[in-house]
């Protein structure tokens, strides 16, 4: 009822008890397709990075150069942001590619985190204030990745999710 009276046309829904499916049902499209999380996977990321924290992997006070060391293709090693920042959105990074209609090829891809990590930590930063981008999560996706030497979803779902399931393709 809620999907007509909102005009959603697609839909899906998911029912488990203790970690096992019961059901699933789709509307508009099948219950198993993959559909972008935008920015509830920023919950899943920073639950994920606050694992990786407790797990002696990282520390809130780590720097990017201290992750990308060896990784001169994402950043170089004057990059003194923070894992912190990056969490609280203070990083200083300001305009979000993401964002922009200038770059479509972003929208909802996946995959794209060492691609946005470049793109973002080529430019200059701004100030450490708060200013809400989709970029510093990305980044964290590529910490996730270099730290753990998995994809986001394989490093995450056991972490946060509690899923043992996820496979690399």
């Amino acid at each position: 009822v809620w999907v007509a009276e909102t005009c959603v046309s697609r839909s899906t829904l998911a029912i488990s008890h203790h970690g096992t499916l019961l059901s699933d049902h789709g509307i508009g499209m099948q219950a198993g397709d993959p559909v972008p999380f935008a920015s509830l996977s920023k919950a899943i990321t920073g639950a994920c990075i606050l694992s990786l924290i407790d797990e002696g992997l990282l520390s809130l006070q780590t720097p990017l150069s201290d992750v990308f060391f060896d990784r001169p293709d994402l950043a170089d090693q004057d990059v003194d942001i923070l894992i912190e920042q990056l969490l609280t959105h203070t990083s200083g990074l300001d305009f979000d590619r993401t964002q922009s209609v200038v770059n479509p090829p972003l929208w909802g891809a996946s995959d794209m985190h060492d691609d946005i990590t470049a793109l973002a930590l080529e430019r200059p930063l701004g100030d450490r204030a708060f200013f809400y981008n989709n970029e510093n999560y990305a980044i964290l996706g590529s910490v996730i990745m270099e730290v753990t030497g998995q994809s986001v979803e394989v490093a995450c779902a056991p972490r946060v999710l509690h899923l043992s399931h996820f496979h690399e393709p």
